[in-house]
């Protein structure tokens, strides 16, 4: 399996994916590490002997766990061939480092699915559009169709204290109106395209460990 997996990640890289810093690991049917390149090592802060048999969870943060396992599970059921995910990385006492998570689907020559590669890379986005838990409350149900009224109601808020945290996004993301953030919001990837109700995805989401 290893051999197929590299020639994944091979491809990869030739694909555009040797940008700087990138992370690349080599995962069985368990999600356990079986082989991870020396930037994976070093960004985790972990050698070799610690990393390679883990479960790979196990270098995320807690609040990523839900969202991955889905993901991975969509791999596992020929759902789909690959996926992209925002994702903390646990690195050493660090709580948290922000990545962009591409998980690949590998199969064998009878067509077996035999592991999955996954690359990370440093996430660049602008760490200001981080948004509160209470944001991304607010953000998906705005999505979902809630009225200012029926968001004040469901999440204890006056309207105002509503139209102040929707106003303040409009201006984080550079939008105009309600119907604008929302759409810009699927675009950034901040809201996830393949949940209903709408979810904002966990790497938006300003958390503590």
């Amino acid at each position: 399996m290893t051999g197929i997996l590299d020639n994944v990640v091979s491809n990869a890289e030739q694909s555009g994916w040797e940008s700087s810093g990138m992370c690349t690991a080599q995962l069985d049917l368990r999600l356990r590490v079986v082989g991870a390149n020396a930037e994976f090592f070093r960004w985790s802060g972990h050698s070799t002997a610690d990393v390679c048999g883990r479960n790979f969870l196990a270098f995320l943060h807690p609040g990523d766990h839900s969202t991955a396992r889905r993901q991975f599970g969509r791999l596992a059921a020929g759902l789909a061939d690959r996926f992209d995910q925002h994702v903390l990385i646990r690195s050493g006492e660090t709580p948290g480092r922000p990545a962009r998570i591409t998980g690949f689907a590998v199969h064998d020559r009878t067509c077996h699915l035999a592991g999955v590669v996954v690359l990370l890379r440093p996430d660049t986005a602008n760490p200001g559009l981080l948004l509160s838990d209470l944001d991304a409350c607010i953000l998906e149900r705005a999505a979902a169709g809630l009225s200012t009224a029926q968001l004040a109601l469901e999440l204890y808020l006056s309207r105002q204290g509503v139209e102040y945290r929707i106003g303040r996004m409009l201006r984080l993301l550079d939008v105009p109106n309600r119907t604008a953030l929302i759409s810009k919001a699927y675009a950034m990837g901040i809201l996830d395209v393949d949940t209903w109700p709408p979810r904002v995805d966990s790497g938006y989401i300003r958390r503590t460990a």
